[in-house]
């Protein structure tokens, strides 16, 4: 049989109350004070950040949760409080740091290159939209070009220089932008090339830069990447 307690207990703050449990040892004031001190506390440590990282990006991933998160995001830079914290946030040194490492890894060097290719097609063409190339598209390209260049087959990799690292394979138009051709020209029109072999190309044509069995294989490479879009 469970035990009932009913003794009458002084408390620190003199307020005396029922001790209906044998743990028991606040009144209820008390107590609510107690356990907000030991949330504020935990909240504070390094354990609760881990926790609540791992647990938002979980819980992020649900596509119900995706557009509840994007409405809060926005209501929240639109307010004085969001306002007022990205404006230190983009001055202070946090921000520096965590560009570097972004930078630095090979996410952030893929997308920047990704960046900088839909930027030239938007300047040189007057575009206002373009679709989106992600880190896997980008992936899967390297994929049907056996992370080689599409004319002299030098491997993919990285080159140093000074304190940066360079990849060796570009996203080029396989028809020149300055003849109008962007770089999802009759859906597809993205090659591989080194810096050299660009170069080389230039405002070329294929049929002038290229063989009759390169010309053949991009045919191959295009009809790979229709099966891919057409089947997400």
């Amino acid at each position: 049989m469970k035990m009932i307690y009913s003794k009458k207990i002084k408390c620190k703050c003199g307020i005396y109350f029922i001790k209906k449990s044998q743990n028991k040892r606040y009144c209820n004031k008390c107590s609510h004070k107690n356990n907000n001190r030991a949330k504020e506390k935990w909240r504070k440590s390094k354990k609760s950040r881990i926790y609540m990282k791992k647990y938002y990006i979980n819980y992020s991933q649900i596509p119900k949760n995706k557009i509840k998160f994007k409405k809060n995001a926005k209501k929240w830079r639109e307010s004085k409080k969001g306002m007022d914290y990205l404006k230190k946030y983009y001055k202070s040194n946090k921000r520096k740091k965590v560009m570097k490492k972004y930078y630095q890894s090979e996410y952030g060097r893929i997308s920047n290159r990704i960046k900088r290719a839909r930027l030239r097609d938007k300047k040189d063409l007057n575009l206002k939209s373009m679709p989106k190339l992600s880190y896997k598209d980008y992936k899967y390209i390297l994929k049907l070009f056996n992370n080689k260049c599409f004319n002299c087959n030098k491997q993919n990799g990285y080159i140093k220089c000074k304190t940066r690292l360079f990849p060796i394979l570009y996203i080029e138009h396989f028809y020149p932008v300055k003849k109008g051709y962007s770089l999802f020209y009759d859906k597809f029109n993205i090659c591989m090339l080194c810096h050299s072999c660009n170069k080389k190309k230039m405002n070329k044509m294929p049929n002038e830069f290229y063989s009759r069995e390169k010309l053949s294989k991009f045919k191959q490479i295009k009809n790979k990447w229709l099966k891919y879009k057409n089947a997400k």
